[in-house]
């Protein structure tokens, strides 16, 4: 458990330091080891070595960058620590499958690479303990549907699908982005292998539903708002926070229903962020 813990501090100094110089013996000694030997606990905890990881992450974030900003590659390059525009075009193109320039213009899926994370530990920033109680009004949503498994990665790439085809979506009421993330709250959260997920647009009226999309009609609800400040792939963990102590010590209970709704704040899901979660409750 020690060394997990080491490893988590190693994992988060990385991660906040993405857009920095890190020397690897930095990274070893925030996590209390000798180099040589957190080489070898790093990648038999994480799968991963030290040099893989950090490179993934880049890439990675540099990703989402590319879709959610309008950088040029050239700063993009720059802010990932990447020697020049072709070094980074290179490392993109061999891990994605396709230059940079050409994957801004698609907004492909790719293989998104999460933070990695031990013992379901809560995001560093978490989730807010007060509970603000709210009942919203009816909502008229617009969206694509995923089937999502615990432990996996595949919601950012089917994100970036969803996105692709938002654009035939009409009568946009707002930007922020909606999901539906539907299980049998009377379970066990954490024993949910997987689960269904909807995400989706407020509109105005339905008109012209883009091919393969849904529209969806949430009544009138009596929720308990959370925020989760952190890392969309971490929400998981605030869920359980919130089904297993945060209702009840905001003298809660969750409202007899498979259904809970999640306001997004951000277009993108990857990186930090704060999301609202409407949770029904009684």
């Amino acid at each position: 458990m020690e060394k997990e813990s080491q490893v988590q501090d190693a994992l988060d100094y990385i991660e906040d330091n993405l857009k920095k110089e890190i020397f690897l013996e930095d990274i070893a000694l925030v996590a209390g080891m000798s180099l040589y030997y957190f080489h070898r606990v790093f990648r038999r905890v994480t799968d991963y070595s030290l040099k893989e990881y950090i490179r993934l992450r880049r890439l990675t974030c540099a990703a989402v960058d590319l879709i959610s900003s309008n950088d040029p590659i050239k700063h993009l390059a720059g802010d990932y620590l990447f020697d020049s525009t072709e070094s980074f075009s290179r490392a993109f193109n061999k891990q994605f499958n396709i230059p940079p320039g050409k994957f801004r213009r698609l907004m492909q899926p790719f293989p998104y690479t999460a933070p990695f994370i031990l013992n379901n530990k809560l995001p560093q920033k978490g989730a807010t303990m007060k509970a603000e109680i709210i009942t919203k009004k009816e909502l008229l949503l617009v969206g694509k549907s995923i089937r999502l498994t615990q432990g996996t990665n595949n919601l950012t790439n089917d994100y970036m699908n969803f996105y692709s085809q938002a654009i035939g979506i009409k009568n946009i009421i707002q930007e922020y982005v909606f999901g539906i993330c539907s299980f049998n709250m009377k379970e066990d959260l954490e024993s949910q292998n997987n689960y269904a997920y909807m995400a989706a647009f407020e509109v105005s009226k339905i008109e012209d539903i883009p091919e393969g999309m849904e529209v969806k009609n949430i009544t009138d609800t009596k929720y308990a708002v959370f925020y989760h400040k952190g890392s969309q792939e971490t929400i998981g963990v605030t869920f359980s926070q919130i089904f297993t102590s945060l209702l009840k010590e905001n003298g809660l209970k969750a409202a007899d229903k498979e259904e809970y709704l999640i306001i997004l704040k951000h277009k993108l899901l990857p990186g930090d962020q704060e999301i609202q979660i409407f949770v029904p409750v009684q």
